[in-house]
């Protein structure tokens, strides 16, 4: 099966990747994802070094950060929203500048 995530999820469920714009810049994005109550949120993480090559999904509802390299979900802090950026080779964290991209999983209309 070939395709983007967001290409299956809308072929194959009764949800659909929606872009979010209203967020802020990249580096206001995680305080703005943090503060919601509810929403599932697939977040394009930046880091220091310019890296955007990793996502990470957010249940504010939840309160939990699902991580695929992780076995269990994180609760959602900073400190676990940087730890998933990862780490350089010399085992420093990459750091969070912010969210590059901000999609929200919602209900197809209709469905």
């Amino acid at each position: 099966m070939s395709g983007s995530v967001a290409t299956h999820l809308k072929k194959i469920t009764d949800y659909e990747l929606k872009k979010v714009k209203n967020v802020g810049q990249v580096k206001e994005r995680v305080d703005n994802i943090m503060k919601k109550d509810e929403g599932l949120f697939v977040c394009v993480l930046a880091d220091y070094n310019g890296s955007t090559n990793h996502c990470i999904g957010i249940d504010c509802k939840s309160r939990l950060i699902y991580d695929a390299v992780d076995l269990k979900a994180k609760r959602l802090t900073k400190e676990n929203i940087e730890y998933s950026t990862g780490l350089y080779e010399n085992d420093v964290n990459a750091g969070i500048a912010g969210f590059a991209d901000v999609a929200e999983i919602v209900k197809k209309r209709g469905k």
